[in-house]
């Protein structure tokens, strides 16, 4: 028997639960528990796994326990508890839920709340030997992943991840220019601290290697337009690259003097690589695009664009 307690605030879950598997394969049993995580809401591994529980796909059973299970809850003591919150109020919603759609509805704090998989993850429109600019993001990670990521942008201004790469723990440079160089890429951008890095790309492997322009709120802010307005899809196999998106949500802080939670405009460092990668290569994309060409005011579907700041 193994236990897996809060499962949904687990930023390795799948990886985990994948590894403990097979110490029940020959029998045994495996429970599996957690309360919503109200900033991941419907996204994530574990409601996941339990929506495909329940639908009698995984071969185990699944089960939500409410608010009101133990005895001696009723509305009052709600309403009770409900005063005594201090956290955000979608919070309690999810802690407190009556039924687990309510549990996994709440999504709060996300750096991309336009994010939908089914509208985001999908294969490319065209081959990458079509774009007419190709693009790769790098991110070391050093102890966390280290992602690249490759873009693609088409005739139609729409920009696609084509793929990626992503390994945890040191990575020399020669694996990462042997995999950029499988790309006819135009530009690879760096993060600007990583000069030997950038130097060796470019010596040992003749790429077109630079420091990347890291304005945060500009790269935000020009990926979360495109998302918005359906410019940017990802390749269903970057797998790793899709899994940041649903925690990917700015670092909540207390005002010193009253207390007062607020959110900051900087992302919790929860080991999204792919994410920086992106919006180096985001940046990189715009720009070409902002001073070659005229930029687009309709989306593909041919609907105003909208201008999303975050």
């Amino acid at each position: 028997v193994f236990v897996f307690d809060e499962a949904h605030f687990h930023a390795y879950a799948a990886d985990n639960f994948a590894a403990l598997l097979p110490t029940i394969s020959a029998g045994g049993q495996a429970i599996v528990l957690s309360t919503a995580d109200p900033s991941l809401g419907p996204n994530g591994w574990f409601p996941h796994y339990y929506w495909n529980s329940k639908a009698g796909k995984t071969g185990f059973a699944s089960r939500f326990v409410p608010w009101h299970a133990r005895p001696g809850r009723d509305r009052a003591w709600l309403e009770a508890e409900r005063a005594k919150f201090d956290e955000l109020p979608e919070h309690f919603d999810a802690y407190y839920a009556d039924t687990d759609a309510q549990a996994f509805v709440a999504r709060s704090g996300l750096v991309y709340p336009m994010w939908n998989e089914a509208k985001h993850v999908k294969p490319a429109r065209v081959g990458l030997d079509q774009c007419r600019r190709i693009v790769a993001g790098v991110d070391l990670g050093g102890g966390d992943p280290t992602a690249i990521v490759i873009l693609g942008l088409d005739a139609n201004h729409h920009v696609h991840q084509y793929s990626e790469f992503y390994r945890r723990g040191p990575v020399p440079v020669e694996e990462l220019g042997g995999f950029l160089s499988r790309f006819k890429v135009d530009a690879v951008e760096c993060p600007p601290e990583q000069a030997t890095v950038i130097a060796s790309l470019v010596s040992t492997f003749g790429l077109p290697a630079h420091a990347a322009n890291n304005s945060r709120k500009d790269g935000f802010n020009l990926t979360a337009t495109l998302l918005e307005n359906d410019m940017l899809t990802i390749e269903p196999d970057c797998v790793n690259s899709i899994a940041e998106f649903p925690g990917y949500r700015w670092r909540d802080a207390v005002d010193p003097n009253d207390k007062t939670r607020y959110q900051t405009k900087t992302p919790v460092d929860h080991h999204a690589d792919a994410q920086d990668a992106r919006r180096y290569a985001v940046m990189e994309i715009m720009a070409m695009l902002m001073e070659n060409t005229q930029m687009p005011t309709r989306n593909i579907a041919g609907r105003p664009l909208a201008r999303v700041a975050v």
